[in-house]
């Protein structure tokens, strides 16, 4: 029987981490290799986009830590909802805030495809997928995680122990084997094996969902408990290695071993004795993480936003810093009310109290997510 779930603040912190990876990724990585530092800080900076492959692995996590013991009849409406809830309206938002900057005319085939969230749905070597605001994509790849999640997660919890480790190294062995991280919209063929791009981007990049559905279900089974020597030498020897083989490497494979170690880190920060999980659980990186998912969808525009306003250097080196508050401002300002407004409506049609929240902070870009005012007391469902 699954055991109570506890809050794992440490969550929401990496949350901030994987937004800021992309963030680098987009802002920092080319200029970083033109003003000549160590190639190595470049690969690593070059690499930054396998943050969208940690959102997608602790998506899975967390949607399982969520629901794990909440399946009952009707609860799907109240699940799909809550999605909603989640990703719409800063999406809009975000949408809105790039209009009147895009690069291109917005043709009515693709804006149709990005407000369905069907954008990844795209044909090989199209990079259509990155229409409107390019990040966007991942979100089109996410909606899919929430129409398999309801059907796969009562498959997932009727497996014992040994085979839910089997199945994650199955998943971790198809993440080395075929770079499953690496592959984007408009990929024209798998980095090992290229007749796996005919299949469709969402289904491809679901083994990272699964992976986290999988390594949840490892520690809600059997809880890990370490010494405080041990937990910190551990977490930080893993995040050394994940580094380690972003920075050193280009092959595909190891950055998908690199991505497959994340998972890893993710169920050592759930044991919270390190010095790491101490410091992503700080006050600070919790509203970081749960602004992470506005700073991850207006990156883009917002950059496009200042390169209108100050196309100079000062004006380039102020753009993440200028996204970051204005992440914390949506988030604040619009994501929370919003998502509160919205949910309290959706309970009041339906004649139900809106359940109390239970579980842990920590979900990703488009996830259950946490306020800074509900730490103590764990996200809203």
């Amino acid at each position: 029987m699954a055991r109570a779930p506890k809050r794992i603040d440490a969550l929401t912190g990496v949350r901030f981490l994987a937004a800021a990876l992309v963030l680098v990724f987009h802002y920092g990585a080319t200029y970083i290799a033109s003003a000549g530092a160590p190639p190595f800080v470049g690969n690593f900076l070059h690499h930054g986009y396998l943050g969208v492959s940690l959102f997608f692995i602790l998506s899975g996590f967390i949607l399982t830590y969520n629901y794990q013991d909440k399946i009952k009849k009707k609860w799907l409406a109240p699940f799909f909802f809550a999605r909603f809830a989640r990703i719409y309206p800063v999406y809009v938002l975000a949408l809105l805030i790039a209009l009147p900057v895009l690069e291109h005319p917005l043709l009515l085939g693709d804006a149709a495809r990005v407000l369905t969230l069907t954008q990844s749905w795209t044909p090989v070597s199209s990079e259509q997928g990155y229409a409107w605001v390019m990040q966007a994509w991942t979100l089109s790849v996410e909606f899919f995680f929430y129409l398999i999640f309801p059907f796969v997660l009562p498959l997932v919890l009727a497996l014992d122990l040994s085979v839910i480790v089997v199945l994650t190294v199955i998943c971790w062995g198809a993440m080395i084997m075929f770079g499953i991280p690496t592959l984007a919209p408009g990929t024209s063929e798998a980095p090992t094996v290229g007749n796996l791009v005919a299949l469709p981007l969402p289904v491809l990049r679901s083994i990272e969902f699964l992976l986290g559905m999988l390594v949840c279900r490892v520690i809600t089974l059997h809880e890990l408990k370490l010494n405080r020597i041990a937990s910190n030498v551990l977490t930080i020897g893993v995040a050394f290695g994940i580094v380690a083989l972003m920075a050193l490497f280009n092959d595909p494979r190891m950055l998908g071993a690199a991505m497959a170690l994340s998972s890893v880190l993710l169920v050592l920060l759930t044991d919270e004795s390190s010095l790491l999980a101490w410091f992503l659980s700080t006050r600070v990186m919790v509203l970081l993480g749960a602004a992470s998912y506005a700073m991850y969808i207006v990156q883009g525009p917002v950059r496009a936003w200042m390169h209108y306003v100050s196309d100079d250097t000062f004006g380039r080196f102020a753009s993440p810093f200028v996204t970051i508050a204005v992440s914390v401002l949506i988030y604040l300002a619009w994501e929370k009310p919003v998502r509160s407004w919205l949910l309290i409506a959706f309970y009041k049609l339906r004649g139900t109290a809106r359940p109390q929240p239970s579980a842990p902070s920590g979900q990703l870009m488009a996830g259950t997510g946490v306020s800074a005012s509900s730490v103590k007391r764990g996200p809203t469902p």
